[in-house]
């Protein structure tokens, strides 16, 4: 599995009062090949799907209501979730 971030802001357009996560990529599966014992291998892709993060989803989150800290721990969880599922065939809460 490779991911592949293409774009990640903390900050609703570039506002340093208003804390909004996005975060926009790519998941991709390879598979390995060999044919035979010694001869070179060959990665072929067999997954390909976007991932895209929105934190919180409805409105930003007030600088001065959180610290910066906190919410880049939450943001990097939301993230983290967005790419898991693409790598399990159940959904995340039967999980935890």
């Amino acid at each position: 599995m490779h991911v592949q971030l293409h774009s990640f802001t903390d900050h609703l357009g570039g506002s340093s009062n208003l804390l909004q996560c996005q975060a926009n990529g790519m998941v991709v599966g390879y598979e390995i090949r060999s044919n035979v014992e010694g001869a070179p291998k060959t990665v072929v892709s067999r997954y390909e799907e976007p991932f895209r993060t929105l934190y919180p989803s409805g409105h930003p989150e007030p600088a001065d209501q959180t610290t910066e800290g906190a919410f880049l721990q939450q943001c990097t969880r939301e993230v983290a979730k967005s790419i898991g599922i693409h790598m399990y065939d159940m959904p995340t809460a039967e999980l935890y």
